[in-house]
């Protein structure tokens, strides 16, 4: 394949968000020439399909979606036709054909296929948090692409019901940060990886230690560079803007990863502890705790005493992030097996603290840390 060398003043091509990322901010002309910005709080927190491509929906697709109406507003979704080019790419007569549940905006360079990597016709779908929930889309018939994004936030809606939270640990849960395949990758390389069993910081000691009183967990540390930053892109991509938002904090860098295992022939544990209370773990912010497996194991799940009984379990791919603070345990696992993929955040003051932590006990400390 040819590469054509873009032309002195043209735009640097855009790397495609992929599912599971956060959506760069939208804000695109309407039909009143007004832009309309898709993170605006009026908007932001629905379930948003963005429905573009090269040809424009014809007077049967708009009646198509219009049997959607009511489906879309009691799950709280709202519909964007996004018109390649500018005002008077739209006619007249499709105009007058809008139902309302339409919410025309334009592009007037044609910025937005690129970016999600739609070639002919796709219906983008943007999660209530911002993150890209996939592209969908059908060759055999394009409107079959819009029912596909209508099913999709509808299962995202019905997946969390509404409820009265009356007590909760201040943790953070963000689901699909991990792709399955990724997560397999990972329990494959911690089946032929080199084990380290129950390791736990000792104030007075090294900063790893064997207590089975205290955990019983085996742990692989990742050394594939390209495994690993496959890791590290998804957390600074999915999780860190998640941290940024919910705690207003900023991460500087990040330990190294470990993937480990809680396995029921051991009741694989951790006992309640916080993650920041030795010599060598000062310098700790938050936990991020990401599960590679699907959830059909029992027991293992993380409590934080300090906030009552509940019990906290993401879904494979999903991540846990609370503060080093918080007191938590991980709890037996009575079935099965529990894998999981560990690391910790610390912002720049934290980074330098670790720094003159490691200077000082040169030789005694392993050499974990890798910057963000």
């Amino acid at each position: 394949m040819t590469k054509n060398t873009p032309a002195a003043n043209s735009p640097k091509p855009v790397p495609a968000c992929k599912k599971g990322d956060v959506v760069p901010r939208i804000a695109l002309p309407g039909l009143d020439d007004r832009a309309i910005d898709l993170t605006d709080q009026r908007i932001a927190g629905d379930s948003l399909i963005l429905w573009t491509g090269k040809k424009l929906p014809g007077a049967d697709d708009l009646k198509m979606a219009a049997r959607f109406a009511e489906q879309m507003q009691k799950a709280r979704m709202r519909l964007f036709l996004v018109v390649p080019g500018h005002k008077g790419s739209l006619d007249e007569k499709l105009k007058s054909q809008l139902p309302d549940c339409v919410t025309v905006m334009f592009d007037p360079e044609n910025r937005l296929m690129p970016v999600f990597d739609i070639r002919d016709q796709g219906f983008i779908v943007i999660r209530p948090d911002g993150r890209l929930g996939g592209v969908f889309s059908s060759a055999a018939a394009p409107i079959d692409g819009f029912q596909m994004a209508v099913a999709y936030c509808q299962a995202h809606a019905d997946s969390v019901a509404f409820s009265v939270i009356e007590r909760q640990a201040p943790v953070l849960l963000v689901d699909n940060v991990l792709e399955p395949e990724l997560c397999d990758q990972l329990l494959d390389y911690w089946r032929k990886g080199e084990k380290r069993a129950n390791g736990v910081s000792k104030s007075s000691e090294s900063n790893q230690a064997s207590d089975m009183a205290m955990k019983v967990r085996n742990d692989v540390v990742l050394l594939d560079e390209t495994l690993f930053n496959e890791v590290k892109n998804r957390i600074v991509k999915r999780v860190l803007p998640e941290i940024a938002k919910a705690f207003q904090f900023q991460t500087a860098s990040m330990e190294a990863l470990r993937i480990g295992n809680y396995h029921s022939r051991d009741k694989g544990f951790f006992g309640r502890h916080r993650d920041n209370k030795t010599t060598f773990t000062a310098h700790r912010r938050f936990a991020v705790s990401l599960n590679l497996n699907p959830l059909t194991y029992k027991g293992g799940q993380v409590n934080f005493p300090e906030y009552g009984q509940a019990l906290y379990a993401p879904p494979q791919g999903g991540a846990l992030i609370f503060s080093c603070s918080l007191l938590h345990e991980a709890m037996p696992v009575t079935e099965g097996e529990r894998f999981g993929i560990f690391t910790f955040l610390t912002d720049a003051a934290g980074a330098r603290q670790e720094q003159e932590m490691m200077a000082k006990h040169r030789g005694t400390v392993q050499p974990l840390a890798m910057k963000k």
